[in-house]
């Protein structure tokens, strides 16, 4: 099953084209046009014949919200440069986001991502909050880091899936924010949601100063380091 959670930008005309980029886990980007005045259901039609995605195995969220197939794309503000993220699902219709477990199936070529997966990552991927308070009482802060065989951690499915509360513990831990995985992407920039890159302003990176999106990090102590050097030489 197929979970697109859709983040849009601003407002547009409803009479022109829109150009949605797909981010697919584990599969990267794709892009597709749409008629705003197209209906949701035809906009699974389309991923349906453009990305092979059978239309019975799409689930649409915009922002962990579930969409009405019936409604018009302009109704839920989907517009140029929106950015869906398709997520691979299990089976079942669900009414609120939360998703289970990915097959073990591949689609369009995806790898098969519940190969040689760590279980503190299938914890976050399946927002397993028991089983990862369990294991976050043993793993070290690498193991928390570790690129998987898919090249993503535990923080960027998190993000990708929408999992507010695995991500809360994940950033509360200490987790690395500043770790690209094989698009180049950094866990807030994989976020599936506005509320789930909130977080990472309200919970600063233990002992670094860092931006929002991680991608400026330095740590305390090189700081203090430096002010040091520039008090002595004065």
């Amino acid at each position: 099953m197929i979970n697109l959670i859709a983040m849009h930008h601003g407002l547009s005309s409803t009479t022109n084209i829109r150009r949605i980029t797909i981010n697919i886990e584990d599969m990267g980007i794709n892009t597709l046009y749409i008629n705003p005045l197209s209906t949701i259901h035809d906009m699974k039609d389309k991923i349906q014949s453009e990305v092979g995605i059978p239309f019975d195995e799409q689930y649409l969220a915009i922002n962990g919200a579930e969409v009405d197939d019936q409604r018009l794309v302009s109704y839920y503000n989907i517009d140029d440069d929106s950015i869906i993220h398709l997520i691979i699902m299990n089976n079942g219709t669900h009414t609120t986001f939360d998703p289970p477990t990915v097959p073990n199936t591949t689609t369009n070529n995806a790898p098969n991502t519940n190969t040689s997966l760590s279980p503190f990552y299938v914890a976050c991927r399946d927002n397993d909050i028991t089983k990862l308070q369990e294991l976050l009482q043993t793993l070290s802060i690498d193991d928390m880091n570790k690129l998987e065989p898919n090249e993503s951690t535990g923080l960027h499915v998190a993000c990708f899936r929408g999992h507010q509360e695995i991500v809360k513990l994940l950033l509360e831990k200490g987790v690395s924010r500043s770790i690209m995985n094989r698009f180049h992407c950094l866990p807030y920039q994989e976020a599936a949601s506005n509320e789930i890159r909130q977080l990472f302003d309200l919970i600063p990176e233990q002992n670094r100063y860092v931006a929002n999106s991680g991608q400026s990090e330095k740590t305390i102590e090189e700081s203090t380091d430096l002010n040091m050097i520039g008090a002595n030489t004065n």
